[in-house]
C-alpha cells in the first residue's frame, strides 16, 4: 500500500486484513445457515432465528454510524483493534452461550465488530492503496465472499449440536488476524472535504448508486430462487443456481479489476451488463444462466465505488459510512418492494423489477463526478 506508511506495520496489517475478511464472511453467511441448529438447541421456534440476523445487522449498523459519522476522537488503529476484539469476543460468546439472551447479546456484539471492521478496512484500503485501490478493495472483498461460501458449507458438515463450535473457530481466526488493525493509519480526526466540492454534490450520486445497487445484489440474492421455482425448477435446483450467482460475485472480484481500467468505466460497464442479464432472466429458459452472469457482472461494482469515492473526498471514513448505510437501507427496502410487486402468476415481474433498479443505479453512476487520478 502507498500513501499510508507513516506508521510501522501497514503491510503486515494489510496482509492480515484478508484472513480477517475471511472470518467476517464466514460468520455473516454462516449465521443464517446455523439458524435451524441454533434455534433447536435453545428450544426456540423457527421464526426466532430471524431475530439473530436482525440483531447482528443492527449491531453492524450501529458500529458503522458510530465509527463513521461521529467526529473522531480515537486514532483509527485503536478503533479498529477494538472492533476486531468485539467481533472475536462476540463469536466466542455465541459459541459458549448457555442461554438464548446471552446468545442474542453475543451476536449483537459480533455484529458491532463486523460493521466497524468492514468500515475501517475498506477505508484503509481506499485511502492507502493509491492507483491500486480498485484492485485491492476487490481482492479483500472477494476474500469476504470466499468466507461467505465456506461458512455455510462448514456448518453443513457439522452435526447440529456442535454447530456453535463454528463461531469459536471464526472467533479464533479473527484473533489470529488481529494485526489487521495496523492497516489503519492517520491521527485522530480527519480533514474536511475538498474545497470547492460541496459534500452533498459529491456524495448524493454515490448514495443513490449504493441504494439502487443494493436492490440488484440483494434483490437477486433474495428472490432468484423463488423466481426460478415459479418458472418450473425444483427448490433444490433453484438453490444450486443461486449459489452460482454468489460464486460469480466472488470470482468476479478477482477477475474483473485485472482487465478493466478506471473506476467509472468498471462501474458503468458492470452495471450495464448486470442490468441486461437480469432483464434476460425474464425469459424462463434463460433465467438460471442470466442470474449467474449477473453475479459475475455485479462483483466489482461496490468495492470499485468505494475506491472511486475516495478519490473525491478526504473524509473517506465518513463518506464510506454513509455509503454503507445507504447500501444497507437498500438491502432492507428493495426485497420488500420486489415482494410486493411479484407473484407466482407473473414471475417475470421479479427480474424486471430488479432490472429497473439497475437502470437507476447506472443513471446514478453517470451523475457521479469523474474520479480524480491517484
Amino acid at each position: 500500500m502507498t500513501g499510508v506508511r507513516e506508521l510501522p506495520g501497514v503491510r503486515l496489517g494489510s496482509a492480515a486484513a484478508f484472513p480477517l475478511f475471511l472470518a467476517l464472511g464466514a460468520a455473516t453467511a454462516g449465521l443464517g445457515a446455523a439458524l435451524p441448529a441454533v434455534t433447536e438447541r435453545f428450544a426456540r421456534t423457527g421464526d426466532s432465528g430471524g431475530l439473530l440476523v436482525s440483531v447482528y445487522n443492527a449491531g453492524a449498523l450501529l458500529a458503522i454510524v458510530g465509527c463513521g459519522v461521529r467526529k473522531r476522537s480515537v486514532a483509527p488503529r485503536r478503533e479498529l483493534a477494538v472492533v476486531i476484539g468485539l467481533f472475536a469476543a462476540g463469536c466466542a460468546g455465541a459459541g459458549f452461550a448457555p442461554s438464548w439472551p446471552v446468545l442474542l447479546i453475543s451476536i449483537t456484539v459480533a455484529g458491532c465488530g463486523y460493521g466497524g471492521a468492514v468500515l475501517h478496512v475498506n477505508t484503509a484500503f481506499a485511502r492507502g492503496s493509491g492507483h491500486r485501490a480498485v484492485l485491492m478493495l476487490n481482492l479483500v472483498n472477494a476474500t469476504f465472499g470466499i468466507g461467505a461460501v465456506a461458512g455455510p458449507f462448514v456448518v453443513g458438515l457439522i452435526p447440529g449440536p456442535d454447530v456453535p463450535a463454528v463461531f469459536l473457530g471464526v472467533g479464533a481466526l479473527a484473533l489470529l488476524s488481529f494485526p489487521a488493525y495496523r492497516c489503519a493509519d492517520g491521527p485522530a480526526g480527519e480533514p474536511g472535504a475538498r474545497e470547492g466540492k460541496p459534500a452533498f454534490a459529491v456524495l448524493a450520486p454515490f448514495l443513490a448508486l449504493a441504494f439502487c445497487y443494493a436492490g440488484l445484489e440483494t434483490g437477486i440474492g433474495a428472490w432468484a430462487a423463488t423466481h426460478l421455482t415459479w418458472t418450473g425448477l425444483t427448490p433444490a435446483a433453484a438453490a444450486q443456481w443461486v449459489s452460482l450467482y454468489w460464486l460469480g460475485i466472488t470470482a468476479g472480484r478477482f477477475v474483473v479489476p485485472l482487465f478493466a481500467r478506471g473506476p467509472r468505466r468498471i462501474v458503468g460497464w458492470c452495471l450495464l451488463a448486470a442490468t441486461a442479464a437480469t432483464a434476460v432472466a425474464a425469459v424462463a429458459a434463460a433465467a438460471p444462466y442470466a442470474y449467474a452472469v449477473a453475479g459475475f457482472a455485479l462483483a466489482a461494482v461496490f468495492p470499485t465505488v468505494i475506491a472511486w469515492l475516495a478519490t473525491l473526498v478526504t473524509t473517506v471514513r465518513q463518506a464510506n459510512a454513509m455509503l454503507l448505510v445507504a447500501e444497507m437501507a437498500g438491502s432492507v427496502t428493495h426485497p420488500l418492494a420486489i415482494g410486493w410487486l411479484a407473484g407466482a402468476s407473473r414471475p417475470a415481474t421479479v427480474p424486471l423489477a430488479i432490472a429497473c433498479l439497475g437502470v437507476l443505479a447506472l443513471a446514478a453512476s453517470r451523475w457521479a463526478p469523474r474520479p480524480v487520478p491517484a
